[in-house]
């Protein structure tokens, strides 16, 4: 026998039927119903089910204008500013200029604006709750049974009991199919050409602030050859289909008819889809360490630092391995600690003169203070030790950053660290 919860045909209670049988009755309003009938009933009325299809998202698009940002800030200016950001970064290692560094290079990074506007006509089944009385009989032991012990007062069909009928009353949910249309505009912020040298979020904010943005309809931006239009890709696509889902479903939500809802479907047509591409100057310089690639980045209309790095935590180490020096005392007056204990405990055990018992004792407490103030100078040198060894190293990084400035031709770094 396998016992599955549903819901009674009538009543709307919760009950248990066995699966194995062709009938059952409700044991709260003893309506007889049929077993596989009232379980499909149940599972099939999935509520919020969304069914949504993306259908005829024009596969090109209509692009406006191409705009974009002229270089703000030149070459050399980036370069320094990169090799400055390589020192003061306290996770690069100390021999960081001894790497190889590449004269940086321009380009443009392709971003598309696109906005859709969209047709989402959908249907569901919308409920509708009311109150009503119905019939609910409680059984009624004979007096003939009463104090028997496995006779109790329960409520359904008992041949040993008569039934009494009671007016109830219930919430019951009518339902009705409703059909409707939502108009729903979206749109998305794609990085397009691939490289994924910055954070979106700041190219978004730069598009969406008052900088003078320039128009082209030439293949080349100040000199840099720019890709032509094409049309939307998969990637793209799928990006519009997320958003449009996302805001269906937002406004779904928001608008929703009747008291409850179930069985919701849309179908979602895109009337049009018009594409800005924005072109944001870049420059990167790539540098090689230890046969290993790393660069530095950064739009050139406001210098926001994009670095890959070699992490090695010099000063981390080397503060481990001056603090495990200060832990060697800890370590001897421990061990002291612990042995005057013991041979104290086995000089009362054996019953020694009481002269070598205190002496242990005393030995013991000595080492317990030696101990303690050991530990609390442990504390307090780990932070300092790694401290005064980041200073160090980044005044020689800053010492080898000067040389590879002026060796390059750039302004020189004067600050240093005490």
């Amino acid at each position: 026998m396998a016992l599955i919860e549903t819901k009674c045909t009538n009543c709307g209670a919760s009950i248990n039927v066995d699966n194995g049988k062709e009938y059952g009755f409700c044991t709260y309003c003893g309506t007889k119903f049929i077993v596989e009938k009232t379980i499909n009933n149940t599972y099939n009325n999935v509520t919020n089910v969304y069914n949504i299809q993306n259908a005829n998202a024009t596969p090109s698009g209509s692009f406006t204008k191409d705009g974009y940002y002229k270089f703000l800030i030149d070459k050399s200016t980036f370069e320094r500013t990169a090799l400055i950001s390589l020192a003061k970064n306290p996770e690069t290692p100390r021999n960081i200029f001894e790497a190889d560094f590449i004269k940086p290079n321009a380009f443009f990074q392709e971003y598309w604006k696109i906005e859709q506007e969209i047709t989402a006509n959908w249907s569901a089944s919308i409920g509708y709750y009311r109150e009503e009385t119905y019939v609910k009989y409680t059984a009624e032991i004979h007096p003939h049974q009463l104090g028997r012990p496995d006779v109790t007062k329960k409520q359904g069909v008992d041949s040993t009991t008569r039934r009494i009928p009671e007016n109830q009353t219930r919430t019951v949910t009518d339902w009705s199919p409703l059909t409707g249309k939502l108009n729903i505009k979206t749109s998305v912020f794609l990085n397009i050409s691939g490289k994924n040298i910055n954070d979106i979020s700041e190219i978004s904010s730069l598009i969406n602030s008052n900088l003078p943005l320039f128009e082209s309809e030439e293949n080349t931006i100040e000199g840099i050859t720019i890709p032509s239009q094409r049309p939307l890709a998969e990637r793209e696509l799928n990006a519009l289909k997320i958003k449009a889902d996302e805001e269906l479903s937002r406004q779904w939500k928001a608008c929703k008819p009747g008291d409850t809802q179930k069985n919701f479907s849309a179908t979602m047509k895109a009337d049009s889809i018009k594409i800005t591409r924005y072109f944001v100057p870049f420059y990167i310089t790539n540098y090689s360490y230890n046969n290993a690639l790393y660069s530095v980045s950064s739009n050139a209309v406001k210098l926001q630092m994009q670095q890959t790095f070699p992490k090695i935590s010099e000063s981390a180490n080397y503060a481990k391995a001056q603090v495990k020096k200060a832990l060697i005392p800890v370590y001897i007056f421990l061990a002291l600690f612990c042995a005057c204990i013991l041979c104290g405990v086995i000089a009362n055990a054996i019953g020694a003169s009481e002269i070598f018992y205190n002496i242990f004792i005393y030995i013991g407490a000595i080492s317990l203070i030696a101990l303690t103030v050991f530990a609390i100078i442990y504390m307090f040198k780990y932070d300092k030790v790694k401290q005064k060894t980041q200073r160090n190293i980044l005044n020689d990084k800053l010492s080898a950053l000067n040389e590879v400035l002026l060796s390059r031709g750039l302004a020189s770094y004067e600050e240093h660290t005490k």
